[in-house]
């Protein structure tokens, strides 16, 4: 579906035109009136080519150039009533749907909402999250919001940013011990929000402007370590509303709770469970679910997909995702698999690991085996398989729950990813194995022989549609 479909104005316009049409329909056919009509079929389509524009400012400009097109519709409505090709009645009734559909273009882009999302790429979680976000609430409500996505652990210090994630990456994938320190160790509220005290006087100025320069109706939070300084600046800033979305479970830091949103949307009873021994209000707890893309809840045709792989759709098949291993492991990971399962389909999927593929290589030979690279089709794979090996990643996890898909989970990084894993446990959604001490070939065999009992328990947790219950949450607020 396009943008400009769910658009306000778009549906104005298409009502406008039924107006009209009606109108002309009923009467005898004359030249003018024919003009007419194709000119509002043309006007139709000219409004959609501009709600479609992705620039704001170039969509706005576009549409501000329309109005001398409604204009001459209103000439021509006028000769129509002049040559009596309709009465004055009909003339009235056709300028006065005319006039207003003008001034709704005149007045759409001073309507329009924006909603900023501070969010990060400081693991992918909250990026992932942000984006579904918006796509939820530009599938329901099309142009009516600009939703901006900033990073906003980028805002405070480039440099700071870049060396803050080049250090995450590298201690969760190989110092995993000193993450676990590092995460415990600031598992209070004074240590963040004292950062955020340091960081006021440097940044605050910086913030306001940024924020300004936004004009947002409200801001979400999707990243928490800099919520307690964006909470103090958004008071500064007068009427706009403040709401935080959490992209873990169980497991939730203190930095989640340094800030003060007017409320906290999280994915299942058990983080609102911890949110509220964390001290947060029942009534500020929203459990919505974690948004994934809109995808996750569209129908997919298994055969099809499979078929363009050259693979057999009967075939049992799992996608591997090995983007926190080393080469070495994911290596042994795989030997283990195709040895022990050698009916099964395999998708490898390196993902951002750029490195990863060309050492892959050589399982592309093997008949039932694909290694895939980056790829922006991640949903289709996972609603077209059968079972995910993956780590305890948070985005990952909820979009798994949210297709249906079992999962052998390999590796849980501590801090974050510990409530993940809890979550799999806790509800018998895969097999964690870490704590189930099965190999990974054990672990699909299982799971594979007790596929039934798993997707009867991921139906009982399945949420794909949660970026449209917050969207409907967002929409209620800017507009209550």
């Amino acid at each position: 579906m396009k943008l400009y479909q769910n658009t306000s104005l778009y549906q104005e316009t298409l009502k406008t035109v039924d107006i009209v049409l009606n109108i002309i329909s009923s009467k005898t056919p004359s030249i003018i009136l024919q003009e007419l009509e194709k000119k509002l079929v043309l006007l139709s389509g000219q409004i959609a080519s501009c709600l479609d524009q992705e620039n704001i400012e170039a969509m706005d400009a576009a549409l501000g150039r329309l109005r001398p097109d409604l204009n001459s519709l209103i000439q021509l409505t006028n000769l129509a009533a002049h040559r009596q090709n309709i009465n004055s009645h009909d003339e009235r009734d056709i300028e006065d749907a005319l006039q207003l559909l003008s001034q709704k273009i005149a007045t759409f882009p001073l309507k329009r909402k924006n909603i900023l999302v501070l969010s990060s790429t400081f693991g992918q979680g909250h990026m992932s999250a942000s984006k579904a976000m918006k796509q939820g609430l530009e599938y329901l409500y099309g142009k009516d919001y600009n939703v901006i996505i900033i990073d906003f652990y980028e805002q405070i210090g480039t440099l700071f940013n870049k060396v803050t994630v080049s250090a995450y990456e590298g201690s969760t994938k190989h110092l995993p011990a000193a993450y676990k320190y590092f995460f415990e160790s600031t598992d209070a509220k004074w240590p963040v929000q004292l950062l955020n005290i340091l960081n006021y006087p440097l940044n605050a100025t910086k913030i306001e402007k940024l924020f300004k320069s936004y004009n947002p109706h409200i801001i979400i939070s999707a990243f928490p370590i800099w919520d307690y300084l964006a909470s103090i600046i958004i008071k500064k800033l007068g009427d706009i509303k403040f709401f935080s979305i959490i992209t873990d479970s169980i497991s939730i830091h203190n930095a989640w709770v340094s800030g003060t949103p007017e409320a906290h949307i999280v994915a299942n009873t058990e983080t609102a469970f911890s949110m509220k021994k964390l001290g947060v209000p029942e009534n500020k707890i929203l459990i919505l679910g974690f948004p994934v893309k809109l995808e996750f809840s569209q129908p997919s045709n298994r055969t099809e997909f499979l078929k363009n792989f050259n693979l057999n759709p009967d075939d049992y098949t799992v996608v591997f995702l090995p983007t926190a291993e080393k080469t070495s492991t994911t290596i042994k990971s795989i030997e283990e698999i195709i040895s022990e399962n050698p009916s099964i389909n395999l998708f490898v999927i390196c993902g951002r690991n750029t490195e990863l593929a060309p050492k892959l290589e050589q399982y592309n030979h093997i008949k039932k085996v694909r290694v895939i690279g980056w790829t922006d089709q991640m949903p289709e794979f996972i609603k077209n398989c059968d079972l995910v090996v993956t780590k305890a990643g948070g985005a990952t996890v909820m979009e798994c729950i949210a297709a249906k898909k079992p999962m052998v989970i390999t590796q849980v990084i501590p801090g974050q990813e510990m409530g993940n894993a809890e979550l799999i446990k806790l509800h018998e959604l895969g097999i964690v194995q870490k704590h189930a001490k099965m190999t990974i070939s054990e672990s699909i065999s299982y799971i594979h022989k007790n596929q039934a009992r798993f997707l009867k328990n991921l139906e009982a947790q399945s949420n794909p549609e949660a970026s449209l219950k917050i969207a409907r949450f967002i929409n209620e607020q800017i507009n209550s």
